[in-house]
């Protein structure tokens, strides 16, 4: 699995007819609000992860707290940050 997430504005989307060409195929979006939590989720679980998916799922998830601990300091840091959304595509 590569996991491509890229973390745009909502509202640059919206000017977008098509997302799909963001990041190729768009598999899914989350808030990064959002993805702190998300990442727990899989990590609470990752030990009933089938063998043969686990270090795709750890890889997600050490994706998912990259994207949140940036998205963290941009918010704190950043008066004009407007990213909100995080776009995956796995392939």
């Amino acid at each position: 699995m590569t996991c491509y997430p890229t973390a745009i504005s909502t509202a640059d989307c919206r000017s977008v007819p098509s997302r799909a060409h963001l990041v190729g195929q768009v598999s899914g979006h989350l808030p990064l609000a959002r993805t702190k939590a998300a990442a727990d989720a899989y990590r609470s679980v990752l030990d009933r992860v089938d063998t043969d998916f686990r270090c795709d799922v750890q890889e997600l998830i050490e994706k998912l707290d990259f994207e949140h601990e940036k998205w963290q300091s941009a918010t704190q840091n950043i008066d004009w940050h407007t990213q909100d959304t995080l776009f995956v595509s796995l392939t």
